[in-house]
């Protein structure tokens, strides 16, 4: 979706619908002026335009009530259960949100296990 590219991948990481479901973006795109710590309002036809693409591509999963980060989904936690919480801190990687510092084809939303280089440590095999 060419509006969320610019309006969210403008600050971070345009993160695919996919990963959290549609209540989670709901809520989110309801209160885009404490955006984790930032105001992120956009006009208003935009957030409608946004929620809509959002909920209609959002995960399937039902985890009960979900957290608005995709790091908090009992999925993710699963995925990465692995990873030393230490290598967050890695200046490369800043944050476990920041997906395509170790995803190299998260800009096309690909997460496949084959395609993972963890800066400093190399690929990953499960």
């Amino acid at each position: 979706n060419p509006t969320y590219a610019t309006e969210c991948g403008s600050c971070h990481y345009a993160y695919p619908p996919a990963l959290l479901p549609a209540g989670a973006w709901s809520a989110m795109l309801k209160d885009l002026p404490h955006h984790f710590g930032d105001d992120a309002t956009v006009a208003e036809p935009t957030r409608t335009e946004l929620e809509a693409w959002l909920v209609a591509n959002a995960s399937r999963r039902s985890e009960g009530a979900a957290s608005l980060r995709i790091t908090e989904a009992g999925w993710w936690r699963g995925e990465h259960d692995e990873i030393p919480a230490s290598w967050a801190k890695d200046p490369a990687i800043r944050s476990f949100a920041n997906c395509p510092a170790c995803h190299t084809g998260a800009a096309r939303g690909s997460f496949r296990e084959g395609e993972i280089r963890i800066p400093g440590h190399g690929g990953w095999d499960d």
